[in-house]
């Protein structure tokens, strides 16, 4: 009687211990930390871009072409973790005839800057960037 006991303790015991050593597994956790830059070069226009808290933020809204002073957007913001959504809008109005190029470049872990989006405008128009980071 105790040996069939005995038996049926060790058989009710082994899943248990399967699934204590299955919870001790940890999961893979991200650590990768993410910086966003924002580049658009065109002065006096309005911008709409995605901050850290992912609300958006209105960049400079006017300023002269002329002088040492040239408010622009240039900003970088972080960090961010995988899945946020990086945002652009803005419109080259100041200048028909210019071709200024807005971008996203994204660092990974304090790495270089990378150009993950970019568009070039050519004239008079308004255009969104937007890119997730995902690697």
């Amino acid at each position: 009687m105790k040996k069939i006991l005995l038996f049926l303790l060790c058989i009710l015991t082994i899943p248990y211990f399967l699934c204590v050593s299955c919870s001790d597994d940890k999961e893979y956790e991200d650590t990768d930390e993410y910086y966003v830059h924002y580049i658009f070069p065109v002065y006096g226009s309005n911008v709409l871009y995605r901050d850290v808290n992912n609300s958006l933020r209105s960049g400079p809204a006017s300023g002269s072409p002329f002088g040492s002073s040239h408010p622009h957007l240039d900003v970088t913001i972080g960090p961010v973790k995988k899945g946020f959504e990086a945002y652009l809008s803005g419109q080259n109005h100041l200048n028909p005839y210019s071709s200024p190029t807005m971008k996203i470049q994204v660092s990974k872990n304090n790495g270089a800057f990378v150009d993950k989006c970019s568009y070039r405008f050519h004239g008079s128009e308004s255009n969104t960037l937007k890119y997730t980071i995902d690697f």
